[in-house]
């Protein structure tokens, strides 16, 4: 199976008119689809998919939770933290025990250190270079006042 084609089979198969009366696992063929909108960077298709997992009522928890976790890291794509976190918890309400939200989490976690952590290094260059201008033009100014 080529990876193009899973998107089309999905919706093939979401838009079958026998699709609502499938097993409660007809959710994981709407997540498939979700996560591969996700990959190709299809945001309002993603969300979309999404949050008819969520409103429906015949979702395991664990399609509900994988849910959460990635629109938590679709959230995150669109510089949304409270958003992601708010997933985060959601899905830690409704599974403690579930490994992979912690792990998810922390990677977010990791990238936005990261990401303060290079803002901090650029800050502290910008302002060594800044005033090691000024400090060398003034050096440089006072060497040339003064006679040898």
């Amino acid at each position: 199976m080529e990876y193009d084609d899973i998107i089309p089979l999905c919706t093939e198969i979401i838009k079958n008119p026998e699709f609502d009366t499938l097993p409660s696992s007809r959710l994981e063929v709407l997540l498939l689809r979700a996560t591969f909108y996700l990959l190709l960077g299809e945001h309002d298709a993603t969300i979309k998919d999404f949050e008819n997992i969520l409103n429906s009522k015949d979702a395991s928890d664990d399609v509900r939770i994988n849910a959460l976790i990635k629109r938590a890291a679709l959230y995150m794509q669109l510089d949304n933290p409270d958003m992601t976190f708010k997933d985060f918890e959601l899905a830690i309400s409704m599974n403690p025990s579930y490994s992979d939200i912690y792990h998810h989490r922390g990677q977010v976690l990791h990238i936005i250190q990261y990401i303060f952590l290079v803002s901090y290094i650029y800050i502290y260059i910008y302002i060594y270079i800044t005033l090691g201008l000024y400090i060398n033009r003034k050096s440089i100014a006072n060497l040339l006042q003064q006679p040898v």
